[in-house]
């Protein structure tokens, strides 16, 4: 109620005419708003209480979940030196040595030497136990395609364990059971080695330039680069508009409301514009804009969150999709010339539908050929989870097609890198638009790539160029002198010590 009407009116005075008129009915609109806010103050409040009850409800799902994530992804604390991948003579060698070294030096003081030495006694046992109910679920399907015996499957496993390192789930998440790898298992370098050899080149690189995503796209939109519009950022409670001065300014379109540091992709919610509403809906909830701008700001009281501009997939990617965003993956490295080079890259179906929720689909990587943008065959995280010429949910080929853009894909890839170019191995994930290609984000731990190993690409000879290159550097700056390549640039904590 405004304030005029519960004014006392003096005695002798009256209002005038035609400004009761206007009062009067001004009074119902600002009586329906007040009430429609208050709804919508009551909605958010139980949508909250509800929300934080699911949450509590799920806690022993994820749980459970994580803890089988994390099984699925057990790496050997170190390559043993018993094993054949550590006494050859080759460059693949030689990185297998390297890793088993930055490995021990990771484990500082008594307590982590003493430590690894704990993991390294009982990962045999594990990966022994470990490789039954794996091939129990994944040895079917190996026999089945190339005629492996699970007896045979189950040899070469341990063989893989004991010797090389390779958990059992990873022997068959990344088909080290495939000819080339099978037959050389000293070819295939695991994750926790990628790891570490990734870390220490990066020793003396500024790698918060792409670990912090807000300043990111805020750097890369500066260098002209085409990324996400951000329109708001929340961390703790609060909200900083970049597209107005309140929150009518938002833009009327599809927006992507995401964490700034991925937990896991299924977080996101995508908030579709209904132009006959003039509203933003998730769900079966349509909000406002102030409304939309208070529901994030709940969501984002324990760690940052963005609000961006929400991409759809060129026409020819989006048959490959169950409704998200599918995007390309491209991992380059700096060459001995200064130029960046592209390694590897691949295209991430997601296992979302048009709300940004899980689907049932799995999640699917295809191998995409560098130099053609050619698709390769589909994979899912294990071999009982299919290897696919076409996408399981839509039936669209996907075996063989060219992906459009890709050439502006992979020049944006390269382009990004010569402006970050102090950092020597970055993973790029670009979205294909129907406008061309978008950098979506980067990051310098980029892993194995499923499709390839790392052995047949230029990655062995960059990785050994420019860990000497640290090594220089580092014993130049011990003798009291300064790195010449790269001046003013100080030594990290994680640089390689002898």
């Amino acid at each position: 109620m405004v304030a005029t009407h519960n004014r006392i009116q003096e005695p002798g005075r009256r209002t005038a005419p035609g400004t009761a008129r206007i009062l009067a009915a001004r009074t119902p609109e600002r009586l329906r708003e007040r009430v429609r806010q208050e709804v919508e103050a009551e909605s958010a409040r139980k949508w909250m209480e509800n929300h934080e009850r699911g949450a509590r409800a799920l806690w022993l799902r994820r749980a459970v979940r994580a803890i089988w994530r994390r099984f699925n992804r057990l790496n050997a604390p170190v390559v043993y030196p018993w094993s054949p991948s550590r006494k050859g003579t080759g460059i693949v060698h030689e990185l297998h040595r390297i890793a088993a070294s930055l490995t021990r030096r990771e484990a500082r003081g008594a307590g982590g030497r003493l430590w690894l030495a704990f993991k390294a006694a009982t990962w045999l046992p594990l990966a022994t136990a470990a490789s039954l109910p794996v091939l129990w679920r994944n040895g079917p399907c190996v026999r089945k395609q190339r005629g492996q015996t699970l007896w045979e499957q189950w040899r070469d496993l341990l063989d893989a364990a004991w010797r090389h390192g390779i958990f059992p789930t990873e022997y068959y998440h990344h088909r080290v059971y495939r000819d080339s790898a099978r037959r050389d298992k000293s070819r295939y370098l695991n994750e926790r080695e990628i790891e570490a050899l990734l870390a220490a080149c990066d020793s003396g690189g500024q790698s918060v330039r792409v670990d912090n995503h807000f300043r990111f796209l805020s750097e890369c939109r500066t260098l002209g680069l085409a990324v996400p519009r951000t329109f708001a950022a929340f961390s703790g409670g609060a909200c900083e508009l970049f597209c107005g001065r309140d929150a009518e300014a938002l833009p009327r379109k599809d927006l992507y409301f995401r964490p700034e540091v991925w937990g896991t992709r299924a977080e996101a919610q995508i908030w579709r514009w209904n132009p006959q509403v003039q509203r933003w809906q998730h769900r079966a909830e349509s909000l406002g804009a102030a409304a939309l701008i208070e529901r994030c700001r709940m969501l984002a009281a324990g760690r940052p969150w963005l609000l961006q501009e929400c991409l759809r997939n060129h026409p020819d990617v989006e048959r490959f999709s169950a409704g998200g965003l599918c995007s390309v993956r491209i991992a380059t490295g700096v060459g001995e010339s200064g130029e960046p080079v592209a390694l590897f890259a691949s295209l991430h179906l997601p296992a979302c539908d048009a709300g940004g929720e899980p689907s049932p689909a799995g999640e699917l990587h295809a191998g995409v050929n560098v130099v053609t943008g050619e698709l390769l065959t589909a994979w899912g995280e294990f071999v009982s989870d299919g290897e696919f010429n076409s996408h399981p949910g839509t039936g669209a080929v996907m075996a063989g097609v060219v992906l459009p853009h890709w050439h502006a894909a992979l020049e944006l890839a390269l382009r990004a890198h010569r402006n970050f170019r102090d950092l020597p191995f970055v993973g790029w994930e670009i979205g294909l638009s129907a406008g061309g290609a978008v950098l979506i984000e980067a990051a310098t731990n980029w892993g194995v790539f499923h499709h390839a190993l790392a052995i047949d690409s230029a990655f062995p000879r960059l990785c050994l160029h420019r860990l000497a290159s640290v090594e220089a550097a580092r014993g130049h700056r011990a003798s009291g002198g300064s790195d010449p390549g790269r001046p003013g640039v100080e030594e990290p904590a994680h640089a390689i010590s002898s």
